[in-house]
């Protein structure tokens, strides 16, 4: 995750896709820019957009000490209709349709089990299998 000052005065949010955040950034006034992938929103809005980062994502832009964590996931898989399943704010696998396979989220690890996509086309699924 990114925020970068612009030289307008706003700031640019890069951040992995979640329903959750795309809300509550719109709320404080964010608007999409396609052309670069990332949210812009006045520069001081900072604060407030480090609050959503971390309520939603479990952290911010800022460095952080990071552990590593070993989940087992138990006999029932974790899913999430149209969007990444997350634990402890961490992105552990997207979908982006009912066909297109899952990936493994950035720093994650699967060591057994495993993940993929399924559901119906207009709800879609990510899975984590058990294991």
């Amino acid at each position: 995750m990114k925020i970068t000052n612009l030289e307008n005065g706003n700031i640019s949010i890069v951040t992995p896709y979640n329903k959750e955040f795309v809300d509550r950034i719109k709320k404080l006034g964010g608007r999409w820019n396609a052309s670069d992938k990332a949210w812009e929103i006045d520069g001081r809005s900072i604060e407030a957009v480090r609050k959503v980062m971390r309520e939603v994502y479990g952290r911010d832009d800022r460095p952080q000490e990071l552990v590593d964590v070993r989940v087992t996931i138990g006999k029932y898989p974790l899913y999430e209709v149209c969007g990444p399943v997350t634990l402890f704010g961490k992105i552990i696998a997207s979908a982006f349709g009912r066909d297109s396979g899952a990936k493994v989220g950035e720093g994650v690890v699967i060591l057994s089990g495993g993940i993929e996509s399924g559901g119906s086309r207009k709800n879609w699924e990510t899975i984590v299998l058990p294991g």
